[in-house]
């Protein structure tokens, strides 16, 4: 049986609910996400979605380009935002980087890579005493490239524009979580 993801996210993590959004030119699936459900509220993000928008001191339009609507920051502050496409981009120097094809693949993305992240740890060498690194660390990689691979295939099967370039963050990232760098 298929996790229901969406529900994991809802019954594991505390949510902010922005209304500002409900005004925006966003299709009504993604302002349900954003004004009904909320933005997650999580330690354990990716890097190239550090945080959600939930300042309300922030506004949601990307200033100088109001056809994006800022729904996050990545751990470098770029913005992340929906495209009038409806797809999640970061703008860097005015040009799209894409990641993902919709405000719902995002989060059922995101729900999927939360619900790795126990398994991720147990494969995590700090969690191992010094003494036993060594001979463990070979095991502990495999294991991880193990757990990236079945977390790869359940979020390709979700989004698999987002892995559809090696550059793009959802790939680039599970690469370097796979050889153990994140």
């Amino acid at each position: 049986m298929k996790m229901n993801y969406i529900q994991y996210f809802e019954q594991n993590y505390s949510f902010i609910k922005r209304e500002e959004y409900k005004t925006s030119c966003l299709s009504e699936t993604d302002k349900k996400i954003l004004c009904e459900m909320g933005f997650p509220i999580t330690e354990c993000m990716p890097s190239f979605l550090y945080s959600f928008n939930t300042s309300m001191e922030v506004p949601i339009y990307l200033e100088d380009s109001p056809e994006y609507i800022v729904i996050g920051f990545s751990e470098w502050d770029m913005p992340v935002c929906v495209n009038q496409k409806g797809e999640i981009v970061t703008v860097v120097d005015k040009e799209e980087v894409f990641i993902s094809s919709s405000m719902e693949c995002l989060f059922t993305c995101l729900a999927v890579y939360l619900s790795y992240t126990d398994r991720l740890k147990e494969t995590d060498e700090m969690n191992v005493p010094i003494s036993e690194r060594l001979e463990q660390s070979e095991i502990l990689a495999k294991e991880r490239r193990k757990v990236v691979k079945a977390l790869r295939k359940e979020l390709k099967q979700i989004d698999a524009k987002a892995f559809a370039n090696p550059d793009y963050p959802w790939a680039f990232y599970l690469e370097e979580l796979e050889e153990g760098i994140l």
